[in-house]
């Protein structure tokens, strides 16, 4: 088949496309085998696709792999081990799969190792203000709390009762409540460090010389609690203890021991005074509530005075002797009979006679409400 020539006219309209016939080629192609085209055939349209054929879709973008993902969320929260496992996974599981995520999972990594960096630090400052505070370099921290080998005899403070590890305690003015006051500082003798426990044995000794006799009295309500000196504060040549007496009953202290009121079992009248007003009486000898006397109250102490010394004259002389002397006070307390007619008293709590064996002979003077509990203070103080 030939190009038809043009004509005059111009092209004809081109009719219906019509595949070449395979024979025709066959019967014109040339001796030998050449299968060249003997005319050239101008190209025509392509052969339709087969039928339910078409254009391939594109590929599936890949996948982020899942433990990647976790790994860099892990490891932004900080939970390393988590995250470092997930990290692992997830670069094993993408290249075998060949998902993306190993950039996250890669950052996980990074973030667990910015973790434990940060952890190492703040562990190794912790670690040196630790030992800091074991060699008494370092003698006060930013809360205010100072050791207790930088106080002198006299002073008072509150420690932590439950851990007597914790050689920093709070000062605190002796008439403020605390629990605590610094009782001596001893010297030992040089020599050789002796250990830790020959130590704290050496310093209990010592110690106990200067526990005043109202305290010897309180029994278990009194904890010895020495700052001692470590070894190098010893090799120094530094071998002060200080001695202090920690307070572990049920109430604060207001007032210095040198003062001496009595802490003795029995000895009602331990930091009471005139005007005191007590929420309920709890049944021992000393540490009674003491509330504002605005609030709902049992008792208001009249008075507080001490018997003469003598042989014990027995509980009911006592009470007779204490009912009349609490008589006269409460006439010197309201001259005239002025006292508040709702009043009931003035009631009186005496030494026991294991308390005047101790010399404890306080006895308190108290009044207490005739309908039931006092809602002001009646006791001027």
């Amino acid at each position: 088949m030939t190009t038809p020539p043009p004509t005059d006219n111009g092209p004809e309209p081109a009719g219906p496309w019509v595949p070449p016939d395979p024979s025709h080629h066959a019967e014109n192609a040339p001796p030998g085998g050449d299968s060249s085209p003997a005319e050239t055939v101008p190209a025509g349209p392509p052969a339709p696709p087969p039928h339910g054929s078409g254009p391939r879709p594109p590929a599936a973008p890949a996948r982020t792999n899942r433990l990647a993902i976790a790994a860099l969320i892990t490891g932004l929260l900080g939970l390393v081990p988590i995250a470092v496992a997930f990290a692992v996974a997830g670069l094993v599981q993408a290249g075998r799969r060949r998902e993306k995520g190993s950039g996250l999972a890669a950052g996980g990594l990074a973030a667990s190792v910015a973790w434990a960096v940060a952890c190492a630090v703040a562990l190794a400052a912790s670690g040196g203000s630790l030992l800091a505070a074991e060699d008494g370099s370092d003698s006060a921290r930013p809360d205010g709390r100072v050791r207790l080998s930088t106080l002198k005899t006299g002073d008072c403070f509150t420690a932590e009762v439950h851990d007597s590890a914790d050689p920093f305690v709070d000062p605190s003015p002796c008439d403020h409540p605390h629990n605590g006051e610094v009782t001596a500082k001893v010297a030992l003798p040089s020599g050789p460090y002796p250990g830790r426990r020959e130590l704290s044995e050496r310093a209990r000794k010592a110690c106990k010389e200067h526990v005043p006799s109202n305290v010897q009295r309180a029994g278990d309500d009194f904890e010895p609690r020495p700052d001692l000196p470590d070894e190098s504060t010893w090799s120094d040549g530094k071998r002060e203890v200080t001695c202090t007496l920690l307070y572990v009953g049920e109430s604060s202290l207001t007032t210095a021991l040198a003062n001496g009121l009595p802490l003795a079992r029995g000895g009602a009248g331990y930091l009471l005074k005139q005007g005191d007003c007590i929420e309920e009486w709890n049944g021992r000898s000393y540490g009674q509530p003491i509330v504002e006397c605005t609030r709902e109250h049992e008792f208001q102490v009249l008075a507080v005075y001490e018997m003469p010394p003598g042989r014990y004259p027995g509980v009911e002389e006592l009470e007779n002797r204490a009912a009349e002397e609490c008589a006269r006070r409460a006439v010197k307390t309201w001259p005239g009979g002025t006292a508040p007619p709702d009043l009931i008293g003035p009631a009186v709590v005496v030494p026991t006679e294991d308390d005047w064996q101790w010399d404890v002979r306080q006895v308190v003077c108290l009044v207490e409400g005739k309908n039931g509990p006092l809602k002001r203070s009646v006791v001027p103080r």
